[in-house]
């Protein structure tokens, strides 16, 4: 039988528990202390469901108390890290309803957010507005097999503002904001999103540990630290990690990282995908890192994958960094796809392209200034399809294959020739311009 609890407009109360229950919490202004207990753990959270527990929240404010500061630290371990808004933990669910959600404040912001365990979690949460000062994520989403989402917002019920700040660190590694593991699925639709989390290389403000989906869909989306793909350390060959934005407009500082490193925490066997799209404009201000996998497991068929699609006038400001695996550069897939309806031109334009990996211009007016290999490493492949644009300004390539289904334009520049040596070249459809006799396509074969 379901018993059913009822709150009223009170201030710190204490946690919840929704074990087999339904528990219905109804007020103003709700505020929940982080009392319950974890099992026989050490952990403490505000709201706790399993075994088809459920935990339903109406009000106009929630808030949940913080406990930890960033310097608070227990042993070598910070406090925060112990302390959780909600867990989640097998067949439980929490709504939420309510006009503003407070996870921690600014003073008090080091504990963590909403966590699930083990399989069949729902966590659904309806806000106009969110504000959120965790030490790392804002939802965790873990446990096999893959049958636990969350959904922060939705398609028709978007937050309106959704910000999220991290304060265990700029240099942090691990959980993201939004993190998703073990084949679950994390879904956040806003109108606004602030995501200010972790520059670490193997950190970011959505991320995985392991094979997982998380979807960001924003109308104006800030980003202040990185996209990860590079933590974790399962063996996972053939399930994927998809990181997606679907967004307006995007103002980003810092970089987009995706591969197994085999070290520092980064050392797994996963496929990798990651897409941004901006219909209006973007700015990534950092660089772009793709590798390939190299771990101390299987990553024969491993594949990391970035795929832009900037459908109005956009700019990367840094590096375009793509190197396919040492071990495995013949079979792993490494490719970056640079595509939309925009002018990317005023980018950087610098690539370093290394062990077969894979540039692919899809759509869209891009620019090549630089085109690098390093020593001592195999090239790397270059496709301009239909409906691209791509000048080469004063550029020297060396590519494994060519391929031209689009307009490669060939410009000099400050006395440089355009030069371009592929091994093999492919392209029926394609345009070739160029604007002096010095420019010049070598192809081996055709």
């Amino acid at each position: 039988a379901l018993s059913c609890g009822a709150w009223g407009s009170v201030s710190a109360q204490a946690g919840v528990t929704a074990n087999g229950t339904t528990e219905n919490i109804n007020g103003k202004n709700v505020e929940l202390q982080k009392t319950v207990s974890v099992g026989s753990s050490n952990y403490k959270t505000s709201m706790y469901v399993t075994n088809n527990g459920k935990i339903e929240v109406k009000s106009d404010t929630l808030s949940f108390t913080g406990v930890s500061k960033p310097a608070d630290m227990i042993g070598s371990q910070f406090k925060g890290e112990y302390y959780f808004a909600g867990w989640l933990d097998g067949n439980g669910t929490i709504d939420i309803n309510t006009k503003e959600l407070y996870v921690g404040s600014k003073e008090v912001g080091a504990d963590r957010g909403f966590q699930m365990k083990n399989a069949g979690n729902t966590l659904n949460i309806i806000a106009d507005k969110i504000i959120s000062y965790t030490g790392d994520g804002f939802i965790n989403a873990q446990g096999d097999p893959g049958t636990s989402v969350a959904n922060i917002g939705t398609a028709d019920h978007r937050v309106g503002h959704f910000e999220a700040h991290t304060t265990f660190g700029k240099d942090d590694y691990g959980v993201a904001i939004l993190q998703a593991n073990e084949g679950n699925v994390v879904n956040l639709y806003a109108d606004t999103a602030i995501l200010d989390g972790s520059t670490n290389k193997n950190g970011g403000v959505i991320g995985t540990g392991g094979f997982g989906t998380v979807n960001v869909n924003t109308k104006d989306l800030t980003i202040d630290g990185n996209i990860c793909g590079t933590y974790g350390e399962m063996n996972t060959p053939g399930k994927t990690a998809s990181l997606n934005i679907v967004t307006d407009t995007l103002h980003m500082k810092g970089d987009v990282n995706i591969g197994s490193a085999g070290s520092d925490h980064s050392n797994f066997s996963r496929n990798t995908e990651v897409s941004i799209k901006a219909n209006t404009s973007a700015v990534i201000d950092g660089d772009i890192n793709v590798a390939g996998n190299q771990s101390n497991k299987d990553n024969t068929n491993d594949s990391s994958t970035l795929n832009i699609t900037f459908n109005g006038d956009s700019k990367i400001t840094g590096d375009i960094n793509v190197a396919g695996s040492e071990n495995d550069k013949a079979t792993q897939d490494v490719t970056v796809n640079l595509g939309g309806k925009g002018d990317m031109s005023a980018s950087k334009g610098v690539y370093n392209v290394n062990n077969n990996a894979n540039v692919n211009f899809t759509g869209g007016q891009w620019a090549i200034n630089e085109w690098n290999t390093a020593d001592g490493k195999d090239v790397g492949n270059a496709a301009v399809k239909s409906g691209a644009s791509v000048d080469v300004n004063g550029a020297s390539m060396t590519v494994g294959k060519l391929e031209t289904e689009g307009t490669l334009n060939l410009k000099s520049k400050d006395g440089k020739a355009a030069d371009i040596s592929a091994k093999t070249l492919k392209g029926a459809n394609g345009t070739v311009t160029t604007d002096s006799l010095e420019n010049k396509i070598h192809a081996e074969a055709s």
